[in-house]
């Protein structure tokens, strides 16, 4: 039997689409089996930040991520491809793509951890 889905569970999946739409990556060299790439995504860490400051809800930082002026942040970094060319996502790179939101969720664990 499936659960109905919560709005907060709803709100997540729009705004993890809202985070992709606005993703925009360059290819900027590609040699062998290698690759760099220029990723440019909302910048995760100061949007939730900003709404953690501001008792901000899910719905919040959706509308937020869907604004006009949405904070970016620019990685460059260097992927691996395999034996046909694809590439291998590393974690640097999903964090890349999501606008360093899984380098803002480890220190949001490790501080809420040290709080105990």
């Amino acid at each position: 039997m499936s659960e109905k889905p919560t709005e907060l569970d709803t709100a997540g999946t729009e705004a993890e689409a809202a985070i992709i739409d606005r993703v925009k990556y360059t290819v900027l060299e590609q040699a062998d089996n290698r690759v760099t790439l220029e990723i440019t995504a909302p910048d995760m860490a100061a949007i939730l930040e900003q709404a953690d400051q501001n008792g901000a809800t899910a719905q919040d930082i959706l509308n937020r991520l869907n604004g006009e002026n949405v904070p970016t942040k620019t990685t460059t970094l260097t992927v691996d491809l395999d034996e046909n060319g694809k590439m291998i996502e590393s974690r640097e790179f999903v964090d890349a793509m999501y606008g360093g939101l899984l380098t803002y969720l480890d220190g949001f664990v490790l501080e809420r951890e040290e709080l105990g």
